[in-house]
């Protein structure tokens, strides 16, 4: 942070993470003056919480907090530039926002040059399905069969065990289909139609495509424990893809970004946290994070469920069908790996297996020029 201010900026969306960074800014400016923050909104009901949330705890934590609105002109056309930029099709949906969003504050807040971002926080201190797979670590020795007939003998005594047995024995059985996108480590980033994919590709490039992700986890970190493995497969796959790619849209507006998350000191301060203790604790995600957040900001962020940070697929699906999306959606040429029928319906009724269609073609004929 030395030096930093009064260039530097967070983004802030209202998740604890985000909330964590304003408040560390704070702090290290001793609360002198407000500190301006930045989020985007997008017209679309699935966004309204994330706008809330980020109005509340800009309003909790003292920030000027800037509003940049991406309308549905504004994400067809950052969708095209997003990839010609990167050379490639986008890993999430939300992308085109952060193209948006610094080209917003490059134009009309040209002092601020540096922007702070709380990406890969998840895979350090927890993704959402951490409290699912923790329980069959805890478990990890009992046969699943028997985990699931002691999970429905517990029910009527105790709800809380009841379910981690149940949830043990679902996700103990899991582990062993790896060729499935219910395995856990296989649906880190797994945003498409999976009927679709079965239709589209041979069982044996499936599971080469499953097998190659899960190696890139093991690259950086072998351990016995299913939380730990899908936490780090997030942190090096959903969490640092993302990260540079935002990280390229503001280079290209003459904007840094700074990931405090990923800062050498703080990973290896997270992880001499004990795994399980680093990623749950009781029915809680994140609970170092929060509990430091709680203890600066005393009924914050870190109480409340922030929701999932998306475009909707109401909203996007909409925009494909009939919308500013739809001249791309119906100019895209189908792909070899695709029947003529299920290509056709894809158009006809968008989904995200569509939404990974058009990227792609956008992709080959703007990048490859095919």
């Amino acid at each position: 942070l030395a030096g930093l201010e009064p260039r530097s900026a967070p983004l802030l969306s209202g998740g604890v993470e985000s909330s964590w960074i304003q408040s560390a800014i704070n702090t290290h400016l001793g609360g002198k003056g407000e500190v301006p923050s930045f989020s985007f909104s997008v017209d679309s009901p699935s966004f309204a919480y994330e706008v809330e949330s980020a109005s509340q705890a800009a309003k909790d934590l003292g920030t000027k907090h800037e509003f940049v609105k991406v309308t549905e002109g504004d994400y067809r056309q950052n969708l095209v530039s997003a990839i010609q930029l990167l050379g490639q099709p986008l890993p999430d949906d939300v992308r085109p926002c952060f193209l948006a969003l610094t080209g917003q504050i490059a134009r009309g807040w040209e002092a601020v040059q540096t922007l702070f971002h709380g990406q890969i926080a998840d895979g350090l201190h927890g993704v959402g399905s951490s409290l699912e797979v923790v329980q069959g670590d805890k478990y990890s020795s009992w046969p699943p069969g028997l985990l699931g007939i002691l999970g429905k003998v517990l029910k009527p005594i105790s709800q809380s065990k009841s379910y981690g047995a149940a949830k043990a024995s679902e996700i103990l059985r899991k582990r062993r289909n790896l060729s499935s996108p219910d395995q856990f480590l296989n649906a880190v980033g797994l945003y498409t139609d999976w009927d679709s994919v079965l239709g589209s590709f041979s069982p044996a490039e499936i599971s080469q495509a499953f097998t190659m992700k899960r190696v890139l986890g093991y690259h950086y970190l072998e351990t016995h424990l299913l939380v730990e493995q899908l936490n780090v497969l997030d942190l090096v796959t959903d969490g640092l893809d993302p990260a540079c790619v935002v990280n390229q849209f503001g280079l290209f507006h003459g904007k840094q970004f700074v990931f405090p998350y990923s800062d050498e000191s703080v990973v290896k301060a997270t992880f001499a946290f004990e795994p399980v203790g680093r990623y749950t604790h009781g029915h809680r995600v994140k609970p170092i994070l929060k509990s430091a957040l709680e203890s600066e900001l005393p009924g914050s962020a870190a109480s409340q469920p922030k929701g999932w940070s998306g475009m909707g697929e109401e909203t996007l699906f909409g925009w494909m069908r009939e919308g500013e999306l739809s001249e791309l959606v119906q100019d895209i040429e189908r792909p070899g790996f695709m029947k003529q029928a299920d290509f056709e319906k894809k158009l006809e009724q968008p989904d995200w297996f569509t939404w990974n269609l058009l990227t792609l073609d956008v992709f080959k004929k703007e990048v490859l020029g095919d």
